[in-house]
Formats: structure tokens, sequence, C-alpha cells
């Protein structure tokens, strides 16, 4: 598997198991939350993923232009936008798997 893609289905893991337990202690604790948990829990894997990676490769670029002495490029920002792109789908993810903890409790 790419190192990438095998990076994706761990992260894909921490969020099913962050967002299954915060929305099951929720639900069994304050079920009247439960409708602002279900976007709310699963951003926390997802923005701290993101920040990271970014401050990350934000500064393996400047060390980058600086070695090279090359100029600004916007054009090599770009692997942030397909970033934040997967880190949004995780996050629908975890909106997804909040919405089946939350069906799950309430039965």
């Amino acid at each position: 598997m790419d190192p990438a893609a095998l990076f994706f289905v761990i992260l894909l893991l921490v969020q099913a198991s962050f967002t299954g337990t915060i929305m099951w202690l929720v639900a069994r604790r304050f079920p009247r939350r439960l409708p602002v948990y279900r976007f709310v829990a699963p951003a926390g894997v997802p923005l701290t993923m993101f920040v990271l990676v970014a401050t990350s490769f934000l500064a393996s670029y400047d060390q980058y232009r600086a070695a090279n002495k090359a100029p600004f490029d916007l054009a090599m920002l770009s692997p942030l936008g397909l970033i934040f792109l997967a880190y949004a789908v995780l996050w629908l993810i975890g909106v997804v798997i909040a919405s089946a903890v939350i069906r799950w409790t309430r039965r």
C-alpha cells in the first residue's frame, strides 16, 4: 500500500475510534447535546492533522526556497489544497460515524 494511503487509512481508524467514543460518551451523559456534537466532535482529528501537516509542509517549503534562492511560487502550495480536501472528506466520514453512533445509542 502506498505510504500516503496507509497514513489516510490510519487516520480513518483514529477518526472512527475518536468520534465513536466521544459520541457514545455524550449520548450516555448529555443526550440533548448530540445534534451539536454530531458536527463538532469529528473536527478534532482533521483539524489537528491539517495543522501538523501544513506547518511541516510550509517549513520544508521555506527551507527549499532558502536553499535554492527561489522566489515565492504559489503553485508550490497546491498540495495544501489536496490535503485540505482529504481532511474535509475525513470530517464528513466522521459526521457519518457520529450519526451512526447516535442512531445506535437511541435504540
